[in-house]
């Protein structure tokens, strides 16, 4: 395991409706080189509660969840003045999709299967500039 870097903990949350990616994206957060507070969510509508609740540094988001969109969900967390930088994940990618994203402000925009190195160094970039 990589050593730790001494730094404030960053809380991030993580929203897929897929159980293996949430525990994925949990465990390549947690286990990389900085304290990260990982909270991992099945819904967009959770996700709504706990950024209601909670302080978060990131939010990391499936685009295709149930009910609510990932989209949606940005402009519904925008709408309650939560200006979170966000990283949107998707299966089904498509320029439309990268178009929406971009003009939601969405920091980057990652097709799965997602590539740790390139998600962590994103992740880094948005935390630590």
């Amino acid at each position: 395991m990589a050593e730790r870097q001494h730094t404030d903990v960053k809380h991030i949350m993580v929203v897929d409706d897929h159980f293996e990616m949430l525990e994925f994206l949990r465990s390549m957060l947690e286990l990389s080189e900085h304290d990260y507070e990982v909270l991992a969510v099945p819904s967009a509508e959770e996700s709504m509660l706990e950024l209601r609740r909670s302080h978060f540094d990131l939010l990391i988001t499936d685009v295709r969840l149930p009910g609510m969109s990932g989209f949606d969900l940005v402009r519904r967390m925008r709408k309650m003045g939560r200006d979170i930088p966000v990283i949107m994940i998707t299966a089904y990618s498509s320029s439309q999709g990268k178009k929406e994203a971009e003009e939601l402000g969405v920091y980057r925009y990652f097709r799965k299967p997602l590539d740790t190195d390139e998600v962590l160094t994103a992740v880094n970039q948005i935390l630590y500039g």
